[in-house]
């Protein structure tokens, strides 16, 4: 059966879609190296990173955009950066809500962002720190279009854009839309690489 390249219905995400955004990314990046670093024992993995993506979905409705798919197939959390530590003063204390959320792997987690931390860029951007599609809808144009769906917004406003890709096929599914590679990240503990990326805005015609 050929595959559809129209858009897919795309919406702004509420509170009352964690727990299914959870769900979905959950899945999507238990297979994924960093999520296997992260939490090592396979059985284990999806209910730390469902208790995760919990709070990191919750922070993100607070403080920045979450985009979704209408059936919630895929989603991408989006955050402004004012500065390079800017976080509203309600959502302080949403490390400690992580470190609680990974349990035994709290170290490991901290270790990641301690890490990435020390590569994020500064000035004004916005930070897309998770995209994800389910694979019954990849390779029909999902994720591109979620990206197209923010990056229109950051282009009218003149606005960057960060992420960190955790794989090589992410890093060049994201060059593929404009951004440039800035090195590359070894996890430590024999960890995995990641790609930190920045796109300029590009001019409206």
């Amino acid at each position: 059966m050929a595959t559809t390249t129209s858009d897919p219905e795309l919406r702004t995400a509420g509170f009352a879609d964690i727990s299914g955004i959870s769900h979905i990314m959950a899945e999507v990046f238990r297979q994924e190296p960093v999520a296997q670093w992260l939490v090592p024992d396979p059985v284990q993995r999806y209910p730390v990173l469902y208790d995760l993506f919990g709070e990191l979905v919750t922070h993100t409705l607070g403080a920045g955009t979450v985009h979704v798919t209408t059936e919630l197939s895929a989603a991408a959390l989006w955050l402004p950066r004012i500065t390079p530590h800017h976080r509203p003063p309600d959502l302080a204390d949403l490390p400690a809500r992580l470190r609680a959320a990974a349990g035994p792997y709290a170290q490991r987690f901290h270790l990641l962002e301690t890490t990435l931390g020390g590569h994020h860029p500064g000035g004004p951007h916005h930070h897309l720190s998770w995209l994800g599609v389910h694979q019954v809808r990849r390779s029909r144009g999902v994720g591109s279009a979620l990206l197209r769906y923010q990056h229109r917004i950051l282009d009218a406003a003149r606005v960057p854009a960060h992420l960190v890709a955790g794989s090589e096929a992410g890093r060049d599914f994201c060059q593929r839309h404009g951004y440039v590679s800035e090195g590359r990240i070894t996890l430590p503990d024999r960890g995995p690489s990641l790609w930190p990326m920045w796109r300029h805005p590009r001019a409206i015609p």
